[in-house]
């Protein structure tokens, strides 16, 4: 019974859109883009393996180069190398730092509620 009834979660999860993982204790659920949900979901888990193949799949499948597919994506609106900051992703980060990225702008007011 309890089995069923999760399955039919998990189904019904699937079907609107989302996804679950546990990163560290927190529940991340992941609405949006279908193509950009390997890249997000493998900078929560720093799992620089998926990213790539992810990213490798998105050039292929468009006339951008894969070493600037990546300048393309967004997590929470943020850049990936900022998504990857906010995750303290210390591989994925290690990764667009290698193809030039750089940590956006921060405002005074960061830096002061730090």
């Amino acid at each position: 019974m309890i089995k069923s009834a999760l399955l039919t979660i998990g189904i019904a999860a699937l079907t609107l859109g989302s996804v679950n993982a546990i990163a560290d204790d927190t529940v991340v659920t992941y609405q949006g883009d279908h193509a950009a949900k390997k890249v997000c979901m493998s900078i929560t888990k720093d799992d620089l393996r998926t990213m790539k193949l992810a990213l490798k799949r998105a050039a292929s499948n468009s006339p951008i180069p894969y070493s600037r597919v990546h300048k393309y994506y967004t997590c929470n609106d943020l850049a990936l190398i900022d998504f990857a900051y906010e995750w303290e992703a210390t591989k994925t980060i290690g990764y667009l730092e290698s193809r030039g990225e750089r940590r956006g702008n921060v405002s005074m007011e960061e830096v002061a509620s730090r």
